[in-house]
Order: C-alpha cells, then sequence, then structure tokens
C-alpha cells in the first residue's frame, strides 16, 4: 500500500476508535450500576453489581464482539478501583448488608469516574468491512481515472485521425497554390524586364502585399531561377539550330555544284585535233 494511504487508513482507524470509545463510554454508564436499591439494601456489593452489569453489555455488544478490544475500568474521585474487583467474591459472600449498604453508599457519594480503551483488532468483522469499503473506494477512483484517460486517448486518436486524413489533400493543394501565386508573381516580373524574371524588381511589391511565408518564396525563387534556366537553354537550342540549318544549306549548294554535267550540245561537231609527228 502506498504510504500515504496507509497513512490515512491510520488516522482513521484513530479517529474510529475515539468514537467508539465515546459510544461505549455513554452505554455503560447507564447500565453499570443496576439497580440502585439493591445497592442500598446491602443485598449486593457495588463491585459485583459493576462486574455483573459491566460483562453482560460487553458480551452483547456488536462492537466488542465483531471487532474491537475493549477495556473498562471504573474508580472513584479518590483512585480507588470498583472495576475490575480486586476482592474475590467468595471472600465476600457471607459480609453484612448492613455494612455493604454503607461502603455502597459512600462509594456512590463519593463519585465514579469510567474510563474505557478500545482497539481495532486485525482479521475481524469490522476491521475487514472498512479494508473492503478503502479497497472498493481505490478501484472506483483507479477506473474514474482509467476511463478519463481512456476518453483523452480516444480524442487524441481521433484527432491524429483526422489530421492525417486531411493532411494529403492539404499537401496536394498547398504546392497548387503556392505555385499558381509565383506564376503570377514570375509573370508580371517577366512583362517589365529581364531582371524581374529573377525576382530582383518583385520584392517591392511583395513588400506591399505584405510578406509571404519562408517556403512560398523559396518556391518563387526556384521557379524564378528555373524559368531563367529554360529561357537561356532554349535559346541556345535556337541558335544551334540556326546554325545546322546554314550548314545543311551550304552542304546542299556544294552538292550541286558537284553534280553538274558538262556534256555538248546537239548542233555542234566534234572537233579533232590534229598532231603532227
Amino acid at each position: 500500500m502506498h504510504p500515504a494511504a496507509a497513512s490515512a487508513v491510520l488516522v482513521d482507524g484513530v479517529v474510529l476508535e475515539r468514537q467508539v470509545e465515546g459510544h461505549l463510554a455513554r452505554q455503560i454508564a447507564e447500565i453499570y450500576t443496576g439497580d440502585p436499591q439493591t445497592l442500598l439494601d446491602g443485598s449486593v456489593r457495588l463491585e459485583d453489581a459493576f462486574e455483573a452489569n459491566i460483562n453482560r453489555y460487553l458480551a452483547a455488544s456488536f462492537l466488542a464482539q465483531h471487532g474491537f478490544a475493549v477495556r473498562v475500568s471504573v474508580a472513584t474521585r479518590s483512585g480507588k478501583i470498583l472495576y475490575p474487583s480486586p476482592h474475590d467474591p467468595l471472600e465476600v459472600r457471607h459480609a453484612d448488608p448492613r455494612r455493604v449498604a454503607v461502603e455502597n453508599f459512600a462509594l456512590l457519594s463519593e463519585g465514579l469516574t469510567v474510563r474505557i480503551e478500545t482497539r481495532l483488532e486485525h482479521n475481524r468483522l469490522i476491521s475487514n468491512a472498512i479494508l473492503g469499503v478503502y479497497i472498493l473506494a481505490a478501484l472506483a477512483a483507479l477506473l474514474l481515472h482509467y476511463r478519463s484517460a481512456g476518453r483523452q486517448m480516444s480524442g487524441k486518436i481521433t484527432s491524429g485521425a483526422a489530421s492525417l486524413t486531411a493532411w494529403p489533400s492539404a499537401r496536394r493543394r498547398a504546392p497548387s497554390d503556392s505555385l499558381s501565386s509565383s506564376r503570377n508573381a514570375s509573370g508580371c516580373g517577366r512583362s517589365s524586364s529581364a531582371e524581374d524574371r529573377y525576382g530582383k524588381r518583385a520584392l517591392p511589391g511583395r513588400a506591399k502585399r505584405g510578406r509571404p511565408d519562408r517556403e512560398i518564396e523559396t518556391l518563387e525563387e526556384k521557379l524564378a531561377e528555373n524559368l531563367g534556366l529554360q529561357d537561356s537553354q532554349q535559346a541556345e537550342i535556337q541558335t544551334f539550330k540556326d546554325k545546322i540549318a546554314l550548314l545543311e544549306k551550304e552542304q546542299r549548294r556544294e552538292g550541286k555544284g558537284r553534280q553538274k554535267p558538262t556534256t555538248p550540245s546537239k548542233g555542234d561537231s566534234p572537233r579533232y585535233t590534229r598532231i603532227s609527228w
């Protein structure tokens, strides 16, 4: 058991013992003398009356029989112990009733004090019932804590599942939105000058619209760089195409010049050269 819980049980046990002591003290004070007439006529000694009445009450008491060890003592104001009786009943069986009546009257006149001590015993009906109540209370507290923790966990799982479900669509929308805004900004820049294509003169316009997020700025810069690279690559490709076209034209001209025949016309007669030896 936890030290704090054990200390709480001990404190409750002490408080319960004090309450039982007060209850038993009131009950015994009502019955411990018995019939006062028998005491005044000397037929019963005061000590014997205390012995019989208190023992009968403790034997019938539920608290004393099923959980509490009870110790009762009755004494006079001067401190003389009357219960438990210090005398043997056999010694005072044949006492003079007059003398007994005088002693009883003197003791009653002096005043009596009842003292009761109780202790909650272990492994008895009442102690086991109290322990069961504490166990049930602890189980109820654990059950409530478990339910509250389960509700919190289920809420976190539900919110996490919802965020995971919405994350792909949000991820698809975010790049398209940022790219469209980047294209609009870069398109406006390209219409003004080549420097705007790289995002150099678009900064004042952006400052008027408000400072965008870092991610959008990075995407815009990358998009502007890619567009610039694409334009330069297209220009280089066009230059190469023009050169190739010129080379092809020159090759065709040279080919036509080499393939032109030198045959004589039909009206001309063949000429012979005369060689003299």
